[in-house]
């Protein structure tokens, strides 16, 4: 996940940690990648990785992808999933 330094600052997560990435319709771990190059407020991360939800038991996503966030309701245009903006929260995971 692409993070500012300025957000991560502010959650106490620095490059490499792994990152609790969460909203209502799921969540996921994932490493993060500090860097300016990703506005402040914003974050990124790239698809292509396979759901591995439930791999342990916990039912959180363990391979990074997206899918686990995002709603199953069709988007209003196009019918189809919504894959450009998934509003969700992140913070440093501690196991």
């Amino acid at each position: 996940m692409w993070i500012n330094p300025i957000d991560a600052q502010a959650r106490g997560i620095r490059h490499g940690d792994t990152v609790r990435v969460f909203n209502n319709n799921g969540e996921m771990l994932i490493a993060a990648k500090v860097t300016p190059r990703i506005l402040p407020g914003v974050t990124a991360i790239g698809q292509g990785a396979w759901l591995k939800a439930d791999m342990f038991g916990d039912r959180v996503d363990h391979g990074g992808s997206i899918n686990i966030l995002t709603s199953h309701r069709p988007s209003p245009l196009a019918k189809g999933t919504r894959r450009t903006a998934i509003l969700s929260r992140s913070k440093r995971f501690k196991e």
